[in-house]
């Protein structure tokens, strides 16, 4: 089976791509788990962390500081710096496919018995065997193929292409995890 992508990816759907890469190993372990919004759990857990740090420092300098005060601030500091290293990366990946020109207009999806193929217009093609994939689950914005092996490298299209891919993986691909 052939389906040509003749669009762009929405905002929604990068982001949600992101967020499948992100939790990849979650989605291995539990077929059914709910992606998770990191952009905006990362994002609070940094203004929480600075808020209670703000908050155990100004504590620190009306009453003194206690050793347990300073460790305190120190794990809040470092918690804050992680989760905006974390946050980020996760910004830069979405970005990335964002403004990539490699992330066309005009894509090919390929379905055969030997696996799942995207390619673009311009020459990125990306491929997962069919014995490697571990589970196709569609999501708000996107229908994802996750493979079993790898670094969290997974093919998705928007899910408006769902119905149709399902339909022919469940014809095609008998046994193949698929919701």
């Amino acid at each position: 089976m052939t389906i040509e992508i003749n669009e762009k990816g929405s905002e929604a759907f990068y982001k949600e791509t992101v967020n499948a890469a992100a939790q990849y190993r979650y989605l291995l372990k539990n077929r059914n788990y709910k992606l998770k919004d990191y952009f905006s759990q990362f994002r609070t857990l940094v203004i929480a962390s600075l808020a209670v740090f703000a908050v155990n420092a100004a504590l620190m300098i009306l009453w003194g500081a206690e050793t347990y005060q300073v460790a305190v601030s120190a794990a809040l500091l470092i918690a804050a710096l992680m989760s905006v290293v974390y946050l980020a990366s996760l910004k830069k990946a979405y970005k990335t496919m964002m403004t990539n020109p490699r992330n066309s207009d005009k894509s090919v999806l390929t379905l055969d018995d030997d696996g799942v193929e995207l390619k673009n217009e311009n020459t990125q093609t990306v491929r997962i065997a069919k014995g490697n994939i571990a589970v196709i689950r569609t999501f708000k914005e996107s229908l994802c193929f996750i493979p079993a092996a790898g670094a969290g490298v997974i093919i998705s299209v928007n899910k408006k292409y769902a119905d149709e891919i399902l339909d022919w993986v469940r014809e095609n691909w008998p046994g193949t995890d698929a919701a």
